[in-house]
């Protein structure tokens, strides 16, 4: 009995310690293949498979004196270089390795690059994408971003361009390398993104809408004007059209004829103006024609009329300067206006 028990003893021993072997064996893997995986180099991805797909690309630096690899522009810029691209929502990166080379995979569709991160910067460049199609390596090509001074001027945002080469015929080792050996490889160079303005958004069109209030030293009238974008702001501006509506309070007719002995009874006036100008940053300046009804002493007949104002959309401040020929009589101005739609919008 005791030599069976020392047998089942040693039985269950054995057992229990190749089960053991067992798992520290299968852990020692798991362990080895995660290092693998962590000391991939960069730029390194796992090859997309039927369902996904894959950019493979290179990106390179040029300023005026030379070109420069991505290490090297790592070592001048102090930080770890990243090529972001947007697919929707949702953002892919990669870490290019020391000769620039990168590759995002994901689902298929149409990705977008905006900029490349050095570090804690940004280097924004013109919108390129490209299409990335299921279960196929997509050549990007090699992106070159050109600067002044990479020194001095990377991340900066100062000026950059960006220049796109077809030449996945010389980086096709390196598209395999990174990609699926087995896929097939198609070239699709990031093109520029192509936008056509089609015309003010609903928002645009109801937030020129604004109350305005118009002063000058003996007395205070109301009106409105709306203003609306007519060409595409691209950052340098955009060129604008208003419509106003022209009136002049009896009070405020009243107080400006005053000083010329005229009994302070005049009735009230009614027109309208058309104009257009040009918006840039905070500053509006606009020309304008119109007419002024009605044929009391003042003010009336035809008008012509300038203004420059300073503001936002939700409210400006202005100085206007209106001409009535046939009167032989001008107003000079000082505005105050307000955007009801961007006021009710800035409080939700």
């Amino acid at each position: 009995m005791k030599v069976r028990g020392l047998v089942s003893a040693r039985a269950r021993k054995s057992v229990t310690g190749r089960w053991w072997t067992l798992v520290v064996g299968v852990n020692s893997a798991a362990v080895a293949a995660f290092a693998l995986i962590s000391l991939a180099p960069p730029g390194y991805a796992r090859a997309a498979g039927a369902d996904s797909a894959m950019i493979v690309g290179r990106v390179t630096f040029r300023d005026s004196v030379h070109q420069a690899k991505a290490e090297e522009v790592e070592r001048l810029r102090w930080g770890r270089l990243v090529v972001e691209m947007r697919r929707g929502w949702d953002v892919y990166s990669a870490n290019p390795d020391g000769n620039g080379f990168f590759s995002i995979s994901g689902p298929p569709g149409t990705y977008r690059l905006d900029y490349v991160r050095v570090g804690q910067l940004s280097e924004f460049v013109a919108p390129h994408e490209v299409k990335a199609r299921a279960g196929q390596v997509t050549c990007l090509g090699t992106l070159e971003i050109s600067v002044a001074d990479l020194g001095r001027d990377l991340g900066n945002n100062n000026g950059s361009q960006l220049q796109i080469r077809d030449d996945c015929a010389a980086l096709e080792p390196e598209v395999h390398r990174l990609g699926d050996a087995d896929a097939s490889v198609r070239t699709s160079v990031a093109a520029p993104v192509v936008h056509h303005w089609t015309g003010p958004s609903v928002i645009e069109i109801a937030a020129g809408l604004r109350a305005v209030a118009a002063v000058n030293g003996k007395g205070t009238t109301y009106g409105a004007t709306w203003l609306v974008p007519i060409t595409e702001d691209t950052g340098s501006g955009n060129f604008v059209a208003e419509a106003q509506l022209l009136y002049l309070s009896s009070t405020f007719e009243s107080r400006n004829r005053n000083d010329v002995g005229i009994i302070p009874s005049l009735p009230a006036k009614w027109g309208g103006a058309v104009g257009a100008g040009y918006s840039v940053w905070l500053v509006e300046a606009l020309l304008r024609g119109g007419f002024l009804g009605g044929d009391a002493p003042g003010e009336h007949g035809p008008m012509l009329g300038a203004s420059l104002r300073l503001g936002t959309h939700l409210l400006g401040i202005g100085l206007e300067l209106d001409r009535y020929p046939s009167a032989n009589s001008q107003l000079q101005l000082i505005t105050l206006d307000l955007s009801p739609i961007a006021l009710l919008g800035s409080l939700l």
